[in-house]
């Protein structure tokens, strides 16, 4: 059980977790990456030639389209009351 004082104090300051790119189904990271690419998003390299190419992305950041991934915001316990977004 997380110290209830802690949380009391994260309360206290307005402490949020927002939802961005690395909470989202979307958003795609390597382990310990902070940049990534989104499934949705795609364009057109100016310089190289091909098919659209998916759009990097940081984790933090975060679009119009954005959509809870239940399995990456389980991962904050007790402190899912702070999520920005739905409680998981």
């Amino acid at each position: 059980m997380p110290d209830p004082n802690k949380f009391k104090r994260l309360r206290q300051i307005g402490y949020t977790i927002p939802s961005t790119c690395g909470f989202c189904v979307h958003g795609m990271f390597g382990p310990g990456a902070h940049f990534g690419t989104c499934a949705v998003h795609e364009y057109e390299h100016g310089k190289h030639t091909g098919p659209p190419r998916q759009l990097s992305i940081y984790l933090g950041g975060r679009c119009s389209v954005f959509e809870q991934d239940l399995s990456k915001t389980g991962v904050l316990g007790a402190f899912a009351e702070f999520f920005e977004g739905e409680s998981p």
